[in-house]
């Protein structure tokens, strides 16, 4: 049996004018069907908007008052009801996760992943689950007070630059292709990366970072010299005394001319190396915690109006920040369980 050939049904709501139209003619006493035709309607649908009655309301007629359909409230009511279908997004049924998500990324500086990692480390219960790409799309949709300036890598425009060695510059100390394999893995503990974050006027901080743990250590240099380093790293060695040389075993410079004296310290427990010309990459632990620290001291702030407090605050909130790499547990947490 052939198909029967079918008339396409067009599923269009009614517009301001129809509903205008509709009220001026059931005002007129014509019937859902005389309106129906005119309108080129099916009957059904003229009669649901007569006889809805959150669709009419108290018209005086004349001396009495009669209950009728209204144009502007039909549609009023339509467009109402129509912001409210479709499924709600997850995120915005529950106020919890909002304030929760808005605080971390705001005021800790954190990502949006590593919140929710963070959240379901700790155990946190929340009303529904939601990934981090979704989070994004409410930013992306400002749906949240969440800007993209406040999301590390969101208005990044500048491509990495290609990575190449020089060979005319003079070699620091044992090279980097004398560390053994071991450290490049990041499985054994004690093994740090150095370098500075300097400012338009040669001040600088002396950064530190343990490359297992991720932990940082941010020291106010009074000058950015060999001397000031060297007098840092005693005052190190000083304070964690015995521990010292579990602690630190190596660390790894770059050939700024600042970390030349450095190798003064070496001894059979402790050892210093130095990357190739021009290859910040290979020391990308501290690399990464530098651009971290980006984000409270940038490019153009004067170093030498933060104080060491200042400083040694930012030190404390960067390593308080939980890590993907390290499960979403912060590197303070770790660094600890290493030196316990």
């Amino acid at each position: 049996m052939k198909n029967l050939p079918h008339k396409k049904r067009n599923f269009n709501h009614f517009t301001l004018n129809e509903r205008k139209l509709i009220q001026k003619l059931s005002r007129n006493g014509l019937s859902a069907s005389s309106i129906a035709r005119l309108l080129d309607r099916h009957r059904s649908s003229i009669s649901r908007q007569l006889n809805n009655k959150s669709n009419t309301d108290f018209v005086k007629v004349g001396s009495k008052v009669k209950r009728l359909y209204v144009a502007c409230k039909a549609q009023l009511n339509y467009e109402t009801n129509k912001s409210n279908c479709g499924a709600k997004y997850k995120l915005l049924q529950d106020n919890k996760l909002i304030t929760y998500i808005e605080d971390c990324v705001i005021n800790k500086k954190w990502s949006p992943e590593v919140a929710l990692g963070r959240a379901k480390l700790l155990g946190f219960s929340f009303n529904v689950n939601i990934s981090a790409k979704s989070i994004y799309n409410y930013i992306d949709r400002n749906q949240l007070k969440i800007t993209p300036f406040h999301l590390r890598f969101k208005l990044r425009r500048k491509k990495p630059k290609k990575q190449y060695i020089k060979q005319n510059k003079k070699k620091l100390g044992k090279s980097i292709e004398q560390r053994p394999v071991i450290i490049n893995e990041r499985k054994e503990f004690g093994h740090w990366e150095g370098d500075c974050v300097v400012d338009k006027n040669c001040n600088s901080i002396f950064v530190l970072t343990e490359r297992l743990t991720r932990y940082g250590l941010m020291i106010k240099l009074k000058h950015h010299t060999s001397d000031e380093v060297l007098k840092n790293l005693n005052i190190l060695k000083r304070k964690f005394g015995k521990k010292f040389k579990n602690i630190f075993k190596t660390i790894t410079f770059d050939n700024g001319s600042e970390f030349y004296k450095t190798i003064e310290l070496e001894n059979k427990n402790f050892q210093v190396y130095f990357t190739h010309p021009y290859c910040s990459y290979e020391k990308g632990g501290v690399e990464n915690f530098n651009g971290i620290i980006r984000r409270y001291i940038p490019k153009n702030k004067d170093i030498k109006s933060i104080t060491r407090q200042k400083i040694q605050a930012i030190n404390k909130q960067i390593n308080d920040t939980p890590r993907k790499i390290l499960n979403y547990r912060t590197p303070i947490e770790v660094f600890l369980e290493y030196i316990a």
